[in-house]
């Protein structure tokens, strides 16, 4: 499953379980909450008709690529849509938001918020990344990224 996904996109192992990642104090919060998938639609209607390519952007701003879509992982979010991807990926993209930022979430707890609501967890890490300057790209309906203004 992981050679299909790719490790360079999807698992890397030495990045995952670093041992700087683990002495770091998390120390920050989240911007947006959780179930504030309606302060913006557009990315919230995103999500829920079209999630690979949210999953894609998301994808390369945490990479530190603006408005722009990693295609590799669009594409097996589409293919694997059936087989639980989208929220293995969601929970890969959140875990990755919680590092970079320093975000004070456990594993246990960014675990569960992908796999028990994936849509609220994708929406949340969009409007996380726009507020922090990574901005994943516009919507469907808005190409505007997220503000708090």
């Amino acid at each position: 499953f992981c050679t299909l996904l790719g490790s360079r996109h999807f698992f890397d192992p030495q990045k995952n379980f670093s041992t700087k990642t683990s002495l770091t104090k998390m120390t920050a919060e989240w911007k947006t909450g959780l179930f504030g998938c309606m302060d913006h639609t557009a990315s919230c209607f995103d999500v829920c008709l079209c999630s690979c390519f949210q999953i894609g952007r998301q994808c390369e701003a945490v990479k530190g690529n603006v408005d722009a879509n990693d295609t590799a992982m669009c594409c097996v979010a589409v293919l694997l849509s059936e087989c639980g991807a989208p929220i293995i990926q969601a929970c890969q993209i959140r875990s990755k938001v919680v590092e970079k930022y320093q975000i004070d979430e456990g594993t246990i707890g960014t675990c569960l918020k992908s796999c028990l609501c994936a849509a609220c967890s994708l929406c949340q890490t969009h409007r996380e990344l726009a507020v922090r300057g990574a901005n994943p790209g516009g919507c469907i309906c808005v190409k505007e990224p997220f503000s708090m203004n």
